[in-house]
């Protein structure tokens, strides 16, 4: 079968974090030993050069590896769609003028709207909200589009989000069941690990502010496993889908991306079934008082409809389907 090349990336920069979120499972071992060379510099190029549309730098906290803004230039330059996922606490205006120009996408980690619940959960030791209330509004000044991203677990699945995500006006929020892994968080956050019924049951109470325009995203323990493509800086790929985390032994540096993609592989079904395909694009730049689109960073239904083909080839069930081609036609409004 004909390998399909990923429209989106997401690239582990640092196992590094100022943080000790409970349920974390980005602790990587492998991150030990953070290139120090400027190899990372070429994968973006490599990753652009086969179709990927976006590249999403995270963590650890991303904004603790000093090539991070590097990065985000070199990525533009290639015309890669941008998107940095931290907490948020690292992050400064000066930070984000800086780099307005190169990032389309700030995902800020919020669990909770209670500053109790953040700390006994591991993120910061108070004032955690207040935080992302203050990055949140950077990134309205600036023009940077805005998602929210919610681990449910035991301690905050029964809270109603609707009302602090409205005032934060993200242009997605996701919300992931917490997922647990082999030799990463399973043991130290088996307490936090909650059931299908509690995981819909936070669904229901919060996906109301859809009807306020805020694209609301949610994402099972099990749809995570093996959906998305990671790799490392020394341009490994690694995946999720046992259980654990699996490591690939070549770089896309020296092999090529499909060849070392190959090594753990990824599910695409899963892929389309999590909504995985949509509207990368930045909402618009600000620059000189006037607004600005990015040329080329609109997720094209070609590029959708050559997801779907393969979903449609390896037998993945007409679920999968719809939610393609849904995606497919709302990229083209």
């Amino acid at each position: 079968m004909k390998d399909i090349r990923p429209l989106s990336v997401n690239l582990a920069l640092t196992r590094k974090c100022n943080y000790n979120c409970r349920f974390c499972f980005g602790r990587l071992c492998e991150l030990d030993r953070e290139p120090e060379d400027a190899r990372v510099l070429g994968i973006p190029g490599i990753l652009a050069g086969i179709g990927c549309r976006k590249l999403t730098f995270e963590g650890g906290e991303p904004l603790l590896n000093p090539r991070l803004g590097d990065l985000l230039k070199v990525s533009r330059q290639c015309g890669l769609v941008t998107s940095v996922v931290t907490n948020g606490s690292l992050v400064t205006k000066l930070w984000l003028e800086t780099y307005a120009p190169y990032l389309d996408w700030l995902g800020v980690s919020l669990d909770s709207s209670n500053e109790r619940v953040e700390k006994e959960l591991g993120r910061g030791n108070g004032g955690h909200v207040a935080r992302v209330s203050k990055v949140a509004s950077w990134c309205h000044e600036l023009g940077i589009s805005l998602k929210i991203n919610t681990v449910v677990t035991s301690l905050n699945c029964d809270e109603d989000l609707k009302d602090t995500i409205l005032e934060l006006r993200p242009d997605r929020w996701k919300v992931f069941q917490v997922l647990l892994l082999n030799g990463e968080n399973k043991e130290r956050a088996r307490d936090l690990a909650i059931g299908n019924r509690r995981f819909l049951g936070f669904q229901r109470r919060n996906r109301a502010v859809r009807d306020s325009g805020i694209n609301f995203v949610a994402e099972s323990s099990e749809m995570m496993l093996g959906s998305y493509v990671m790799a490392l800086p020394d341009g490994r790929f690694f995946s999720n889908r046992e259980g654990r985390h699996v490591f690939g032994r070549s770089s896309m540096i020296d092999v090529g991306v499909m060849a070392a993609l190959r090594e753990v592989g990824w599910d695409v079904g899963k892929f389309l079934a999590r909504g995985g395909v949509y509207d990368y694009s930045r909402r618009n730049e600000i620059k000189g008082g006037e607004s600005i689109s990015k040329k080329g960073s609109s997720m094209s239904r070609e590029a959708a409809s050559r997801i779907q083909s393969h979903a449609d080839k390896s037998g993945t069930n007409q679920g999968f389907k719809a939610r393609a081609q849904s995606a497919a036609e709302s990229n083209e409004k």
